[in-house]
Parts: structure tokens; sequence; C-alpha cells
């Protein structure tokens, strides 16, 4: 499923999650668990629409370090590593790796934007294991 018809989707789901709480209102019942599940569907929704979006070598993500996000300016991309703001971040979780920066992440968003969007390289004249 593309993210066009995922976030169709969602939209679809937060229309029906919004009839029947006005369905509810208007028999006089309030049912707070459908105002959870609306949020949580605009959360999913808000997510898909991000990371739909195109990334590419000098595009900004967002980092998070557990108090909030600051961007930061992708500079390469490796088989293993990624370089961003001149900090090394581990390429299949996200996570900053030495210095000063531990508890530093990738959003999770930003990083399936980057796996998807820029693939790795490989190293110059480095064989390829075709297995």
């Amino acid at each position: 499923m593309n993210y066009e018809e995922k976030i169709a989707r969602l939209e679809a789901a937060r229309a029906a999650v919004e009839a029947a709480k006005a369905a509810c209102e208007a028999a006089g019942v309030s049912m707070a668990v459908l105002t959870e599940l609306a949020q949580n569907i605009d959360e999913r929704a808000t997510s898909a629409e991000r990371q739909r979006l195109p990334i590419e070598i000098g595009g900004w993500v967002e980092i998070g370090d557990g108090r909030g996000w600051a961007r930061w300016k992708i500079a390469a991309v490796g088989t293993k590593w990624l370089t961003i703001g001149g900090a090394k971040f581990d390429r299949d979780r996200g996570e900053m790796q030495g210095g000063t920066g531990y508890g530093r992440y990738i959003h999770p968003d930003d990083l399936a934007r980057i796996n998807r969007d820029l693939p790795p390289r490989r190293a110059k004249g480095a064989e390829v294991n075709r297995g």
C-alpha cells in the first residue's frame, strides 16, 4: 500500500470515528474511547504524511534527545552509518554513536525516509557478495 492509499484509509477511518462519536453524543452517551481513537488515527496520518516526503543528502531531519527535537542536516550516508550534523548515527537504529551525543536519535519517520530514499553506499572498490 502506498502512502496516498494509507492516508486515504486513515482519513476514512477518522470520518467513521467522528460519525460514531456524533451518534453517541446525540444519544446522550459519552465515549471517551472514540476521542482517543481519533487522536491515534490523527497521529498515524501525520506520520504517514511525513514519511511520504522525499529526502536527500543536504536535507533536514529531526534529532531527538529526550527533551525535544532539533533539525540537523544530512551530510553523508554509508552502509552502516549516517553522518548528520557532523555526528555519526547508526543506520539501522538511528542512534547517535559516541561522544557527548548519547541518547540522541533520528525521528523514526525521518529514518524511514532515509532508508527509502538514500540507499546504503558501498566504499569504493568494495566487492559485492552475490551469494
